[in-house]
């Protein structure tokens, strides 16, 4: 999905959020051909003059080169599409375009195009709505039943629990939870969590010297299972733009004010890698039981924008 998002076209940029994801899935939907083109444009009503679409700039053979973007600006734009280190490399065209969607705006309004791939997909057989239904529950429970705050009060309350979540967090997430959300075990040498879709959960610890700060800068990649369901303004443009550009700035709307002696680290959620932050314990939870120390640790705290108050 992350690669189709960033093949959208560039007007699709000023959507929403679920309007941009919208778009994705059927673009996606088309590249598999689980649906036509033309399948969607005639249930969107949508006109398919072919003289009508922009000609394709390049064609499959082809040698490009990836256009380098003002490191000085690139931050300040609401989306970068292309990673850093692409900027300059020279690639070969391997396939073609992912499809066209007519005027992306107006086919997402309203969730129109939401709705109408649904019932496309739902006419094939390709899913059904007992199946959704199933799907949004097990959504909802994850946000629900989240593991970060056990994850967060039991490193607090043990040291070696600590160390072995900073180090292999499938295998602490394993001790409090037999099943991990939407996770499984990590296959292979490199040490972590993995998702079923292959992504890699990283335990950031917040100590007086370093403050970490999660932000997805692409979309709002997010461990569900283990921070709950994701905040509106995790999802927003604004913080996933100006976390990046003005950490300390955004902080302070959060109510959280930092000396200037601790750095602050951003770190990007993206496809591969997943993060929650272990803030500082609050002074006057010493000899604090798990138990007691839990309903202290909050989302935001585990996204890094807040800190964990000390108790009244």
């Amino acid at each position: 999905m992350r690669r189709t998002i960033e093949s959208l076209p560039s007007d699709s940029l000023k959507l929403s959020y679920y309007e941009i994801w919208g778009l994705a899935i059927a673009a996606g939907c088309v590249e598999k051909q689980l649906l036509s083109q033309t399948e969607l444009d005639q249930a969107l009503g949508v006109e398919t003059e072919q003289s009508s679409r922009p000609e394709v700039r390049f064609q499959q053979g082809e040698y490009v080169r990836v256009k380098r973007e003002d490191s000085q600006v690139r931050f300040r734009k609401p989306h970068l599409r292309t990673p850093g280190y692409l900027f300059g490399v020279v690639g070969q065209v391997a396939e073609p375009s992912l499809g066209y969607l007519e005027d992306p705006e107006a086919a997402a309004q309203d969730s129109r195009l939401i709705n109408v791939l649904v019932k496309l997909l739902t006419a094939k057989g390709i899913i059904n709505h007992a199946e959704l239904q199933k799907l949004t529950s097990t959504i909802e429970g994850w946000g629900k039943t989240a593991l970060g705050p056990r994850m967060v009060a039991r490193a607090w309350a043990d040291p070696a629990y600590k160390a072995l979540l900073l180090k292999d967090a499938y295998s602490a997430a394993s001790q409090l939870e037999t099943h991990v959300g939407q996770f499984s075990p990590q296959a292979g040498p490199k040490e972590g969590i993995k998702e079923l879709t292959g992504v890699t959960l990283v335990a950031l610890e917040n100590t007086h010297d370093t403050h970490h700060l999660v932000v997805c800068t692409l979309c709002s990649c997010y461990p569900l299972g283990i921070l709950g369901l994701s905040p509106s303004w995790y999802k927003s443009r604004s913080y996933r733009s100006r976390a990046v550009r003005e950490p300390r700035a955004v902080l302070k709307e959060f109510g959280t004010e930092l000396p200037e002696s601790t750095r602050i680290t951003v770190v990007d959620s993206n496809a591969d890698t997943r993060y929650i932050v272990i803030p500082m314990k609050p002074a006057g939870t010493e000899g604090w039981s798990e138990e007691r120390l839990q309903p202290l640790v909050t989302r935001d705290s585990m996204i890094g924008v807040s800190l964990v108050a000390s108790p009244a």
